[in-house]
């Protein structure tokens, strides 16, 4: 029992201790709270202050900016004037340097335009002599003329002349053509059946031997020789037999020569 009395006094001193210690720490929060309610009702005051000056600031600044903008755009309306007014006087500017120009080109064209008027004057009269000088050219010249419109036609009929001589001489050369070309060509062709046959041998001095005659040549009767198509010359018969005869050569083309083996014929070479 003592002991529990000694425990129960021993609580009742600690539970007296704890709410001294209480009661002292719940005085002490008290005095905080109410210096730092104290320290908040001032930094309340001091922040209210400060946003009452932060906003005349903030309201002094935007006029400010406002104004400044006022400013630029006033001058950036000065400056498109300054540049228009710059413009206008480059124009003017060139306008006058162009009717500078126009009055100097135009005072040169009238210089020039006088030279060219005394000029003009020089040349009519100079024109007027070479006129009078043409005149006198023109009446030589159709002298001239006349001479020679009488030669042109004397001319003419003696070529008329000449081309005549030209065409009978044309007529000559083909007359005589045609005859080299008898005596140089192949044999004419002699009425009758044709004879044909072989040189049987070339026993020299221009004197051949023909032999397979198809009929009986007469004597002085030329025959054409042929190789393989080709004219070779002339040989007329200077003594006949019956199959064979003998004959002399009478034409060959440069480089040609009879030859044992070719053909003679009394027939056109076409027909070879």
């Amino acid at each position: 029992m003592r002991i529990l009395i000694a425990a129960l006094v021993v609580a009742a001193a600690g539970l007296g201790a704890l709410g001294w210690y209480f009661k002292t720490e719940a005085d002490r929060s008290a005095v905080e709270c109410t210096t730092l309610r104290s320290d908040l009702e001032r930094e309340q005051q001091s922040r209210h202050g400060l946003e009452e000056k932060s906003g005349s600031i903030l309201a002094e600044k935007n006029q400010e900016i406002q104004r400044l903008t006022q400013k630029a755009l006033e001058l950036e309306e000065l400056q498109l004037t300054a540049k228009a007014l710059r413009d206008e006087l480059a124009a003017k500017t060139e306008l006058a340097r162009t009717a500078q120009e126009k009055a100097e080109q135009l005072a040169a064209a009238v210089g020039t335009a006088a030279q060219e008027r005394e000029k003009a004057l020089q040349d009519l009269a100079q024109l007027r002599t070479d006129q009078d000088e043409l005149v006198a050219r023109f009446a030589a010249a159709r002298t001239a003329g006349e001479r020679a419109a009488a030669d042109l036609q004397k001319a003419i009929d003696e070529k008329t002349v000449l081309a005549q001589r030209a065409a009978q001489a044309e007529t000559e050369c083909d007359n005589l053509k045609k005859e080299l070309e008898k005596l140089h060509g192949p044999a004419p062709a002699v009425a009758g059946a044709e004879i044909e046959g072989l040189i049987e041998q070339d026993v020299g001095d221009g004197k051949v031997i023909l032999s397979n005659l198809s009929r009986k040549p007469e004597v002085d009767l030329e025959f054409s020789v042929f190789r393989g198509g080709e004219f070779i010359g002339r040989v007329k018969i200077s003594k006949a037999f019956e199959n064979y005869a003998s004959a002399r050569v009478t034409y060959l083309p440069p480089g040609k020569e009879v030859m044992a083996g070719d053909i003679v014929t009394t027939s056109f070479p076409e027909k070879q």
